[in-house]
């Protein structure tokens, strides 16, 4: 708990030592990865590197954006370490130094940083283990606005992209993929266990429901405003196009209606884009690609932009 609850102290091991006796009482020692010098400069390094993070903040932020600046920050700055995740050899990818100092880490040191950076910028989380896909996982727990969510950085960190199907989302949702450790002391003498483990059921400050195009139809007025956010793409030279549908749609036909087969929405309106707005960029109608998040009926498309001049 300690651990988890100040990843600064990452230079603590998980050995620990304890004695008793009338004059002292119980006495605990931990020990240490490194020398005290060794801390001292690792401390630094990692105050540092926390401050440069933290630079993409401003004092009138609402929550929301300032978690999702620090999200992308450290997404953008880290890369997932393979080779670490199946030995503790190196303690250093799962502590939050290796994430935000080293650039490399597990989920555990994804987590403990996302922590990190969150305390600093105002905001109380907690990290949560578990397992995805069989595999042990770590991720945060984030209390917005008096509310719950889970935020899974390590799973957002789609290798050369940012994506956000974890950002923010219900214990309903996230029961999808993953599996909560039972809060301690478990049944069965589970070896990993949580402390605690918020209910996540609010929804308003979802990824999807804040950020992406809601279609709730094909109709004009859904083309308009799918329009509008591909024009505002071009003009601020972005290509991730996220885009929620409304719950009345089937999930699978209006993915395969919008991209995949007739009417082909996306590429007709990214013509029309290309068509109205006066810019050097141009979308390239090939090299489309998307990830579904079903269960937040929701789709997240990547588009290429090619670079046009007058004739």
């Amino acid at each position: 708990a300690m651990r988890s609850d100040n990843p600064q102290i990452f230079w603590i091991t998980n050995r620990f030592g304890y004695d008793s006796d009338t004059r002292r009482g119980t006495v605990v020692e931990l020990y240490s990865y490194y020398s005290a010098k060794e801390c001292g400069q690792r401390i630094q390094k990692l105050a540092q590197a926390v401050r440069k993070m933290c630079s993409v903040l401003n004092g009138n932020q609402p929550v929301f954006s300032r978690e999702l600046a620090l999200h992308d920050a450290l997404l953008a700055s880290v890369t997932y370490d393979g080779e670490a995740a199946g030995s503790a050899e190196n303690p250093e990818p799962f502590t939050a130094y290796g994430a935000l100092v080293e650039g490399k880490a597990v989920c555990q040191g994804y987590a403990l940083a996302m922590k990190l950076l969150l305390c600093y910028a105002g905001i109380e989380s907690t990290v949560i283990s578990g397992a995805s896909q069989g595999v042990a996982h770590a991720w945060n727990a984030v209390l917005l606005d008096e509310e719950w969510y889970y935020l899974d950085a390590t799973w957002n960190d789609a290798e050369q992209r940012i994506r956000y199907d974890y950002f923010n989302i219900t214990s309903e949702v996230l029961q999808i993929d993953h599996m909560v450790d039972p809060v301690y002391p478990g049944e069965g003498g589970e070896e990993q266990y949580n402390l605690w483990i918020p209910e996540c059921t609010a929804v308003t400050l979802n990824y999807f429901n804040r950020c992406a195009v809601y279609l709730n139809g094909f109709d004009e007025e859904n083309d308009q405003r799918l329009l509008a956010r591909l024009q505002s793409m071009l003009a601020a030279s972005s290509t991730m196009l996220a885009i929620r549908f409304d719950s009345s749609m089937d999930y699978e036909e209006s993915v395969s209606m919008l991209i995949t087969d007739q009417p082909y929405k996306l590429i007709y309106l990214m013509q029309r884009a290309n068509q109205s707005y006066g810019s050097v960029n141009r979308f390239a109608m090939e090299d489309i690609q998307y990830t579904k998040a079903k269960g937040q009926n929701a789709v997240t498309i990547w588009l290429r932009l090619d670079s046009f001049q007058e004739p």
